[in-house]
């Protein structure tokens, strides 16, 4: 049986789901958890017309990571400095699948950004990506997808500029790593908006979201989409002036061995014509709840889908801590391209300040 790890569906009327992702050129911003000697694998795939795949590594937050490639009998490999990104290494296998390793060997969760793509003598070419296996011992083993189902490849969803993004968040039907009663029975999904961190990937840059984009807050932006299939209690969170912020499930009903979708809207997001920001990673805060009365959490009585640890939640033994799930809103480059000082532009990553967690994780009278 595979492990379950939260995910976006994006839908158009909420039924059929996104898998995999094609383009020319591409970015991953992922997570490895908090145990030493662990990898994320995926396999890159370039076109024909391809003569090498090149890739670089960033180490956001958390220990050095090493990046490793390999095809046919090659590879390459660097590690992450200090700060920024690593040094840009290829393989020139042509076209073809490439094993790409993220790779972790010492404890503690760390937040990661991959730049990569194909590439001949003259342009970018086609790049497509897969998750072969994330969180595997290095020696073998690990979290392997079920190539089979759309629900275990799909760790993140890819939206456009200034599209209004219908989508869902997938719930699972238990907590891991404790005894008893471990059904999940509420939710709690935030967005950043309390203090967000915004952060330029590549140097590492704090930013004001203003910046980048032509609001200055995600607050308002999501809506919870009713449906009574799986809890028939469900709200918004919202802030001090009734901005929507997230949204709760309780007293969530779901069969064994199922999984639910939390289906909501997400409104238009528009980068500002003179920002060279290409891609907007948001980070969420996702809560799945065993226990109501178990406050603060302990392993088993929650899945908690966050960056880090925080004041409030404290236990990294918690499953799902440092999987925090990202959704990526792409700058439309043709309606909206980058300026002619921009060069290849660069990507932020919005998430949740410690601050934002501890406050609005929580439900009110069930959860705290």
């Amino acid at each position: 049986m595979h492990a379950k790890s939260v995910f976006f569906v994006k839908t158009a009327v909420l039924t059929s789901y996104l898998v995999g992702n094609t383009t020319w050129a591409h970015d991953l911003t992922g997570n490895l958890g908090s145990p030493a000697g662990i990898e994320n694998v995926y396999t890159v795939t370039c076109a024909n017309n391809s003569t090498r795949m090149e890739a670089r590594l960033r180490a956001i937050s958390g220990p050095t990571l090493a990046l490793h490639i390999e095809k046919d009998g090659l590879s390459n490999e660097t590690s992450t400095p200090a700060s920024g990104f690593s040094p840009m290494i290829d393989i020139p296998g042509g076209g073809g699948g490439y094993t790409v390793s993220i790779r972790k060997f010492d404890a503690g969760t760390s937040l990661f950004a991959l730049e990569y793509h194909c590439q001949n003598e003259t342009d970018h070419t086609e790049t497509s990506r897969s998750t072969v296996k994330t969180n595997s011992p290095l020696n073998g083993g690990g979290i392997v997808p079920d190539l089979s189902s759309s629900f275990e490849l799909l760790t993140e969803s890819i939206i456009s500029e200034g599209e209004n993004f219908y989508g869902g968040i997938a719930v699972h039907d238990n907590c891991q790593g404790g005894t008893g009663n471990t059904r999940v029975m509420g939710h709690s999904v935030l967005f950043p908006t309390q203090a967000p961190i915004v952060t330029r990937i590549d140097t590492g840059e704090i930013r004001a979201l203003s910046n980048e984009l032509t609001v200055n807050s995600l607050a308002n932006l999501p809506q919870l989409i009713q449906s009574n299939s799986l809890s028939a209690r469900q709200s918004e969170k919202t802030n001090a002036n009734g901005d929507v912020i997230g949204f709760n499930h309780i007293r969530t009903r779901l069969a064994p061995g199922l999984e639910g979708l939390i289906p909501f809207r997400l409104g238009r997001i528009q980068f500002k014509p003179e920002s060279c920001a290409r891609n907007l990673i948001i980070q969420l805060a996702v809560a799945e709840i065993c226990r109501g009365n178990a406050f603060p959490p302990q392993p088993g009585t929650a899945n908690l889908w966050i960056p880090s640890t925080t004041s409030r939640f404290n236990n990294d033994s918690i499953h799902g801590i440092g999987e925090a799930p990202t959704l990526t809103v792409q700058r439309d480059l043709t309606a909206n391209p980058l300026p002619g000082t921009c060069d290849l532009g660069y990507d932020v990553l919005i998430e949740p300040s410690s601050q934002d967690i501890d406050n609005n994780l929580p439900i009110p009278r069930f959860w705290n």
